[in-house]
């Protein structure tokens, strides 16, 4: 080999053949246990995290306690209210905002009895339910018959009950009974809906979020039911 191509003198060319595999690969070691520090200021740190872990777990336990004392009592002031509920959660996209976490309690549903049927309103979508089935408003029946081309007095038969629509007058009746429309539906939960919105905001969303969670639909009866699940959403 030309002396210009040999390596400089020290390089691991010139050690012995076991020397050098060992320089150029040496043997992994078992690390060695570092000694953790274990001053004052850590000890106290490491304690003042337990004494906040443990804090969240009682606030969060008697939160709960008092949520259920609390609408117990909102219950009992309000004998019309059956129940009422609302969703709660961090969006996944806010168009390059920052995403934090809220409760929709200005938007609650609510329960309430007329006569004898149970009647549910959710005001975050704006949708009916009489005993658990949608309820269809005048307008939706308005829709239907008009697209149906009726000029003279028509009848449908729905779930056993008798629609009739009178195009002349507009009036539309369930069984002779005149069939509310989406305004009059709303004036049944205006005031119960106030009502429970008022009750709910007495709870930061950040203790809400605490009690319940994140990505959460909450419904709370008057027999002291509270039913928790996830929510999906955008």
């Amino acid at each position: 080999m030309a002396d210009y191509l040999k390596p400089p003198p020290g390089h691991p060319h010139y050690m012995p053949d076991e020397a050098r595999q060992a320089f150029v690969e040496p043997e992994n070691d078992e690390e060695e246990d570092i000694p953790v520090d274990t001053t004052a200021a850590q000890q106290q740190y490491k304690a003042l995290r337990a004494k906040i872990a443990a804090a969240k777990k009682e606030m969060e336990t008697t939160a709960k306690s008092l949520f259920k004392e609390m609408s117990s009592a909102f219950f009992e002031a309000n004998p019309e209210i059956m129940g009422f509920g609302w969703t709660q959660y961090t969006p996944y996209w806010c168009d390059g905002d920052v995403c934090t976490f809220s409760a929709n309690t200005d938007y609650p549903e609510v329960m309430i009895m007329v006569g004898d049927d149970l009647y549910a309103y959710d005001d975050n979508h704006g949708s009916f339910e009489i005993n658990g089935v949608e309820a269809r408003t005048y307008e939706d029946y308005q829709r239907t018959f008009q697209s149906l081309g009726v000029k003279n007095t028509m009848s449908i038969t729905e779930d056993g009950k008798t629609i009739s629509y009178d195009p002349k007058t507009g009036s539309i009746t369930r069984d002779g009974a005149k069939i509310k429309s989406h305004d009059e539906y709303r004036q049944l939960f205006s005031v119960p809906k106030q009502k429970v919105a008022k009750f709910l905001q007495v709870f930061e969303d950040e203790d809400l979020q605490i009690i319940f969670g994140d990505h959460m639909k909450i419904s709370v009866t008057r027999d002291g039911e509270v039913e928790v699940e996830e929510y999906e959403h955008d």
